[in-house]
This record gives structure tokens, C-alpha cells and sequence, in this order.
């Protein structure tokens, strides 16, 4: 199985790496990202062919990490007794955890983007047409006009807890050459004390 810490989750790596080994899951290996908008526009092709909506969130949230945090991200590979499929399951009910103790000391970070003013190779059915207002989110303010959404931001990845779709991440994980390369230990560490998922180059003393 694996956990995919997306490029926001910079800030949190310990706190994630600690509630995965507080559900029972260990942490076989770690890998370095270096493309995931690359590699997210794979995992989620079936989504995105499947749903315009979906399809347009996605670019515009991917949009969003990049600009904010960057494109780097790891892939850390997990290890836990007992059938895959149950497996799986208790993987999403883990990131729902991670999810909402993040969020709860991010404090709810949230955005409200205007997606008139974001360029798009296509055009997607989102976002509310109109006018962003206290009653329509209920947490700001914003008197504009415009073609509104609101993200926040996620942290994590895992597979659906389906046999089949965990099947096809696998192998996009493989295709794309992310399990190749593990982070070894020392420059694992490093990355956490600085709070990046950028990997380090250079040799370590």
C-alpha cells in the first residue's frame, strides 16, 4: 500500500508520519516526487475523463499548489497485517483522520479563487456564477463579481479502497519510475527539519 504526501503537506510530515504509525500501519520506504502534477493528472484520469466538474477543480487546485507550495511531493510505501481490501479501507479512514487534524490546525485554510481570472486549456461547468458573499460560504465577505470556487487544501493521497483502481495506481506508480529511487534515512530526516519535499542534493555529513 502507499500515502502520497502531496506538496502542502510539507508542514505537517511528522504529524502525518505519526498518525499512520498510530493506526497500525508501518513505513517501509520513502520516495521523492518531483513532478506531481505530472504524476496526479495520471492517478486521476479516470475521474478526470469522467467528470467535467471534477475535471476543471482539479486543474484549478492543482493550479493552486503549485503556486503556493510547489510541485515536489513523496510517496511513502506502507506495510500492515491482514487482507488488502480491508487494508485499503482503514487507509481512507486514516486519511480522513489526517485530513481533519490538519485542518483543524490550519484552522480551515481555505481559498476562494475567481475562476475567470485562471487560465484553462478547456472550459469546465464550475464554480458559482455570481456575486462571493457571506451567505454563499458563510466564512468572508468578498463584494466581486465573478465565476467563484472554494478549496482547501488536502495533504495526502491513497487508492480508493477498491482492489482494481489500487491495481491501476500501483501501475502508474511503477510506470512513471516513483519506486525506483527511495529517500534514504538521512536525507529523509534532513527534508523533515526543513519542512520540504524538495530532495536535497549533495552529499550529507
Amino acid at each position: 500500500m502507499y500515502l502520497i504526501l502531496k506538496p502542502e503537506a510539507r508542514e505537517n510530515i511528522d504529524t502525518i508520519e505519526e498518525i499512520v504509525l498510530q493506526e497500525g500501519f508501518d513505513i517501509a520506504l520513502r520516495y521523492h516526487i518531483g513532478d506531481w502534477t505530472s504524476l496526479a493528472s495520471k492517478l486521476y484520469l479516470p475521474q478526470i475523463n469522467g467528470d467535467a466538474i471534477f475535471a476543471g477543480e482539479f486543474e484549478s487546485c492543482l493550479w493552486l499548489t503549485n503556486h503556493f507550495f510547489g510541485n515536489n511531493a513523496a510517496a511513502l510505501t506502507l506495510e500492515k497485517n491482514g487482507e488488502l481490501k480491508e487494508n485499503l479501507r482503514l487507509l481512507n479512514t486514516l486519511k480522513s483522520r489526517i485530513r481533519k487534524e490538519i485542518n483543524r490546525e490550519d484552522n480551515n485554510f481555505r481559498i476562494f479563487i475567481n475562476l475567470d481570472r485562471v487560465y484553462h486549456r478547456r472550459k469546465y461547468p464550475i464554480g458559482t456564477v455570481g456575486r462571493l458573499g457571506i451567505e454563499s460560504h458563510g466564512a468572508i465577505k468578498l463584494e466581486k463579481d465573478g465565476r467563484w470556487d472554494c478549496f482547501y487544501f488536502k495533504y495526502i493521497h491513497v487508492p480508493d479502497p477498491d482492489i482494481k483502481n489500487y491495481e491501476r495506481e500501483q501501475n502508474v506508480l511503477k510506470k512513471e519510475g516513483v519506486l525506483n529511487s527511495p529517500i534514504p534515512c538521512d536525507k529523509w530526516r534532513l527534508m523533515k527539519q526543513m519542512r520540504t519535499l524538495v530532495y536535497p542534493s549533495g552529499n550529507l555529513k
